[in-house]
């Protein structure tokens, strides 16, 4: 398995560290692609994988090319090598927002295109995959698409109009988690704690709950009330946060950025 990546931006080197960290691709079975020569001379000292400014080198040398520039300049990277995919080459989109549809009009019958949501904590082996095919997959080639990127993390294959979902709950999702624990965090520094152990301790509080949710397969009001003892602190902040509108505020974060990766697809069809 060769793996090309046409552009090399924070998702790419996501993935491509995230593989790295399995042990189950070599990274001399990897190039990457970028205008930048910068980025690309930082790619290659940071990850030692191939580097090209070519993304027909890429074409030429991948049996899985993972398309991972930005939406709004998809359509011009694709058009000059558009012919230039080989039959049976898989092809996997991670750019939001643009439909199969787009993909498989451009590249025609003989390419198998895969559309996928991935966030960034692929880079540490623990990423959530959104995984659509597209008409001319075949099981073959989807196990494929899954294994690879089941080295980062866990991958959900659903239908293309649950992307958009996924988006708005796992793609943005981290960055939800970010300002929880930084806001943890400054409550700890607030009441006194150490800036460092502060963070570290709100960090590792989030890792520990989640995995209490995953391990024990219980609802997450069930741990939360073997936490909440009569009369203790915990229902004191629980009572706050309910006042606060914690709950509120993340289901329509969730919900608005599944909305807005709606209207962008919708944008392209």
């Amino acid at each position: 398995m060769k793996i090309g990546f046409i552009g090399s931006g924070a998702m790419a080197e996501a993935i491509v560290k995230g593989i790295s960290l399995s042990g189950e691709i070599s990274n001399q079975d990897i190039m990457m692609s970028d205008i930048n020569p910068q980025r690309l001379e930082y790619i290659q000292k940071e990850m030692q994988v191939k580097t090209t400014s070519s993304n027909q080198e890429v074409l030429d040398f991948a049996s899985i090319v993972i398309l991972a520039v930005k939406p709004q300049v998809m359509e011009q990277v694709l058009e000059p090598i558009k012919d230039l995919f080989s039959e049976g080459q898989i092809v996997i989109s991670i750019a939001a927002g643009i439909p199969l549809s787009i993909f498989e009009a451009k590249l025609g019958e003989k390419v198998p295109v895969i559309r996928v949501m991935p966030n960034t904590p692929s880079l540490v082996g623990e990423g959530v995959h959104g995984l659509a095919v597209g008409e001319h997959v075949s099981l073959e080639q989807q196990q494929e698409a899954e294994m690879l990127l089941g080295m980062t993390g866990k991958v959900y294959t659903v239908k293309e109009d649950m992307l958009e979902r996924l988006t708005g709950l796992s793609g943005s999702g981290p960055a939800y988690v970010y300002m929880v624990i930084e806001a943890l965090a400054d409550g700890g520094i607030k009441t006194g704690l150490p800036v460092d152990m502060a963070f570290s301790i709100a960090a590792q509080t989030v890792l520990g709950a989640s995995q209490m949710v995953l391990s024990t397969g219980k609802h997450p009001a069930e741990l939360k009330n073997k936490v909440t003892s009569p009369a203790g602190t915990t229902i004191e902040a629980v009572h706050l946060l309910e006042k606060e509108g914690l709950r509120a505020a993340l289901i329509g974060a969730v919900e608005a950025s599944t909305e807005k990766a709606r209207k962008m697809t919708e944008q392209k069809r």
